[in-house]
């Protein structure tokens, strides 16, 4: 740091040179002649000698402004008349949280867009690999089942939910296998969200209808007795679709047809995020061509 004397505001303060300015600043020295050129945060003194341009550390407040204004989309011609403005810190404190927020959205889509991806790339990747020799015919009984009924659901929004009728079996000390089962009722739609019905099997005796904190009501029903193809993924969701083909290949093989709505069992229903610790049986009600 250097220090000068030249009179500011009638008193001697410390100078930066624009060099040590604009590392305090974390900008370039060419973004300070620039803002400098536009009348948006000039040196506090220019040395008519040297020529030489001096900052003062009161300045950082101006140029952290100029800073989250341009990250928030404002040309410089927006942030100058802002500033003329004198915008609040509060107004622009507010900008930036929604600002994060749009972020925030926008990497949490581009990372599901990023989970399909891999998920489709895997399929391809597997094309003419399948393992049908893994595959397992089981026989179900009739099975009650508290529900969800037929909503229409991200990921995340299934966890929540799985979560929040464990949590509202366990008060009214409901007993469960501790595996949350989802029926799929159709394709997923152009926002990626997923036709299911999500629940746990319970005793005969249950109640016919619970309220969950949420006020959605969860409704008994019977899970139909079937033969089903099996197969478990113990790892990401993504992979889920090349573990159906699989099923599917082995169905084609065996001249089984589908019979009813796929399913997904999962050991630890609230994980049911793209992470390594899922452990899900995949089932196909089937029955012979």
């Amino acid at each position: 740091m250097s220090q000068q004397e030249p009179t500011f505001y009638g008193q001697i303060e410390t100078m930066f040179k624009i060099g040590e300015f604009a590392k305090l600043g974390h900008v370039s020295i060419h973004m300070l002649r620039h803002y400098d050129r536009l009348d948006m945060l000039k040196p506090a003194h220019t040395d008519l000698q040297t020529g030489y341009r001096y900052y003062s550390v009161q300045q950082l407040p101006t140029l952290n402004r100029i800073m989250a204004l341009k990250d928030l989309g404002f040309s410089l011609e927006q942030v100058a008349r802002l500033l003329k403005d004198k915008i609040s810190h509060q107004e622009i404190q507010g900008m930036l949280k929604l600002k994060e927020a749009q972020i925030e959205q926008h990497l949490s889509d581009e990372q599901l867009r990023l989970s399909r991806v891999k998920a489709r790339l895997a399929q391809i990747q597997e094309e003419g690999h399948w393992q049908p020799d893994e595959v397992v015919v089981k026989q179900l009984n009739t099975q009650p089942y508290l529900s969800s009924g037929h909503v229409t659901l991200h990921d995340q929004d299934l966890v929540r939910l799985f979560m929040e009728i464990a949590d509202t079996l366990d008060q009214h000390q409901l007993h469960t296998n501790g595996m949350g089962h989802v029926v799929i009722h159709g394709p997923s739609d152009q926002q990626h969200r997923h036709s299911v019905e999500a629940g746990f099997v319970v005793q005969p005796d249950s109640p016919d209808q619970l309220i969950l904190p949420s006020k959605r009501t969860i409704h008994k029903r019977n899970l139909e007795a079937t033969d089903v193809a099996t197969m478990v993924l113990s790892g990401p969701r993504q992979q889920i679709p090349t573990c159906f083909a699989t099923i599917g290949q082995w169905m084609e093989i065996n001249q089984a047809v589908c019979n009813g709505m796929f399913r997904e069992i999962y050991l630890h229903p609230g994980s049911t995020r793209d992470d390594n610790d899922n452990v899900v049986e995949l089932q196909i009600p089937i029955k012979p061509l």
